[in-house]
C-alpha cells in the first residue's frame, strides 16, 4: 500500500483532532475529583477546623462507596486533618491546603510503580488516592 505524503498528514491531523477531546474529558473527571478549599470551609470564614474536615471526610467517603470506589488508606485518613495543619494551629489555612495538595500530587508522581494497568490502575479509583 502506499501512501502520499498528502494523505498522511490529513491521517495524522484527524486522529490529533479526535484525541483531544478525549484528552480533555480525562483531565476534567481529574479536575473534578479533586478536593477543593471551599468544600472544606463548610462555614466560609477561610479556615478549616478538624469538625468541618471531619464532616466533610464522611459525606465524601460515602458518596465514593456509594459509587463504588474501592476505599483505601482509610486508617491513614484519620491523621490527614494533623498533616494538613503545618503550623499546629488547630484551623487549616487555603495555603496549607494547597501545599499539602501539591506534594501529593509530587509523590503521586513518584509513587507510579503502585499503579496497575493502564493510567487508572485498572478500575476505579488508585492506589495512593486520598479518599478524605
Amino acid at each position: 500500500m502506499n501512501i502520499s505524503i498528502k494523505q498522511s498528514l490529513v491521517l495524522v491531523a484527524l486522529l490529533a483532532v479526535i484525541s483531544v477531546p478525549t484528552i480533555a474529558a480525562q483531565n476534567t473527571r481529574m479536575a473534578n475529583n479533586q478536593v477543593q478549599f471551599e468544600q472544606l470551609d463548610l462555614d466560609g470564614n477561610g479556615f478549616v477546623t478538624q469538625e468541618e474536615h471531619a464532616q466533610f471526610q464522611q459525606v465524601r467517603i460515602s458518596e465514593r462507596q456509594e459509587a463504588g470506589y474501592p476505599m483505601r488508606n482509610l486508617d491513614s485518613s484519620n491523621n490527614r486533618y494533623q498533616q494538613l495543619d503545618s503550623d499546629n494551629d488547630g484551623q487549616l489555612s487555603a495555603d496549607e491546603f494547597a501545599t499539602y495538595q501539591q506534594t501529593m500530587m509530587a509523590n503521586r508522581g513518584s509513587n507510579n510503580t503502585k499503579m496497575g494497568k493502564g493510567m487508572g490502575g485498572g478500575g476505579k479509583g488508585r492506589q495512593g488516592m486520598m479518599t478524605w
